[in-house]
């Protein structure tokens, strides 16, 4: 959007880690775009990421050096109409104090390390820890993607953590839970669901992720912590 005047989406589930979603990934999320487009004119087909200006290592510069590029992308989200079913969702999964919680995305999986711009994944004892050091207190809603991770974050936070257990997860840390073929919409909605209750909390404490990224420009004037680990 940021690139072209008009944007048609037609990203088929076969072509994406979501091969059991029952119909294209963006419909499964937001309503149709209700732009009209002359398909009798000539028009680029993108198929791949035009630029990698917000993902992969770009991102942590993003977050790291701010260039209004939150302010900038929530414009283009503002155009765009999320489902009614997805809202619903977002606001079942806690209850209206989610604006008083921190929120930490801890996104585990192996590839994630190659997006960080160290090389190195945070752990969930990183991620307390950079709880700690700003000091923040009170309650702390947590989205792991594994079982593991969420047991290491009830053990540092105890009764602290607050967590979705409607969602699946792998079982290890640096498992992928995209690559099990059941997964499909639902998981996809689930997942959405999530991002817009972390785009609702207090403080915002992350790795580089694109779901992270999605999330501060879901909501710009959210703060937000990014945790890198040194390399050694």
């Amino acid at each position: 959007m940021e690139l072209y005047s008009t944007v048609c989406v037609d990203y088929a589930p076969h072509e994406s880690l979501y091969k059991s979603a029952e119909r294209d990934l963006w419909s499964t999320l937001f309503y149709p775009c209700e732009v009209p487009i002359d398909f009798a004119e000539p028009f680029d087909v993108v198929v791949k990421y035009p630029h990698w200006r917000y993902t992969h290592r770009n991102a942590g510069h993003r977050y790291t050096f701010q260039d209004g590029w939150r302010e900038r992308l929530h414009s283009y989200y503002r155009t765009l109409k999320v489902r009614d079913e997805i809202l619903k969702l977002s606001e079942s999964v806690i209850p209206d104090h989610v604006s008083s919680c921190v929120g930490i995305l801890y996104r585990g999986e192996r590839a994630l390390a190659m997006e960080q711009r160290t090389g190195v994944h945070p752990s969930p004892e990183h991620m307390c820890a950079e709880l700690d050091r700003i000091g923040l207190e009170g309650p702390v809603f947590v989205s792991a993607d594994s079982l593991e991770a969420q047991e290491r974050f009830r053990s540092i936070l105890g009764k602290q953590m607050q967590a979705w257990p409607d969602v699946e997860r792998s079982v290890r840390i640096g498992q992928s839970p995209h690559f099990r073929a059941a997964l499909g919409s639902d998981h996809i909605r689930k997942m959405f669901a999530l991002a817009l209750v972390l785009s609702r909390t207090r403080h915002l404490i992350h790795a580089v992720s694109n779901i992270a990224t999605a999330v501060l420009y879901i909501n710009p004037a959210l703060p937000h912590t990014f945790v890198e680990v040194k390399s050694n």
